[in-house]
């Protein structure tokens, strides 16, 4: 299997068991087993950071465990707190009680499964939507204050 490319978001609720539907094109990519973990994002136009799920292959995890060595504290951190589990028959997967309560995705609240490059990303619904809009708004404003900047024309000028 080569290296997943996933893209697009799709809506759906954590069931009661804690458990997560995968779209179906995101499946073949992430294969049998994958690896979950909490991962953040700063979004200074959303007012914060927003803690969401990673979802990957196992393979692509084992790859980012072998360089722990290079990696810092924090980055460690993210990478020991995994949980591997197993895609059931029907496309779903288990998301341990203590992520899913970081991540505010716990049972029976809407969730975004977004394909984000080589990893799936679990967001509380309300969460991705705030920080996808921040995030456009920060991008937006950033790509204006360079653009003024390249003209000579900000507020500086």
């Amino acid at each position: 299997m080569g290296e997943a490319f996933f893209t697009g978001f799709h809506y759906h609720k954590v069931d009661a068991k804690g458990k997560v539907m995968l779209p179906k094109e995101y499946r073949d990519g992430l294969g049998d087993k994958v690896a979950v973990q909490m991962d953040s994002a700063i979004y200074p136009g959303a007012g914060g950071k927003f803690v969401f799920l990673k979802v990957m292959p196992v393979a692509q995890w084992k790859k980012m465990s072998d360089k722990r060595g290079k990696l810092t504290r924090n980055q460690k951190r993210l990478l020991l707190g995994v949980d591997i589990t197993e895609v059931d028959k029907v496309g779903r997967i288990q998301l341990p009680h203590s992520m899913r309560k970081m991540a505010n995705t716990e049972e029976g609240m809407e969730i975004c499964v977004a394909g984000n490059d080589d990893v799936v990303e679990i967001w509380n619904r309300d969460r991705y939507e705030e920080a996808m809009i921040a995030g456009l708004y920060d991008e937006m404003t950033q790509s204006g204050m360079e653009q003024q900047q390249e003209r000579g024309t900000g507020e500086d000028s």
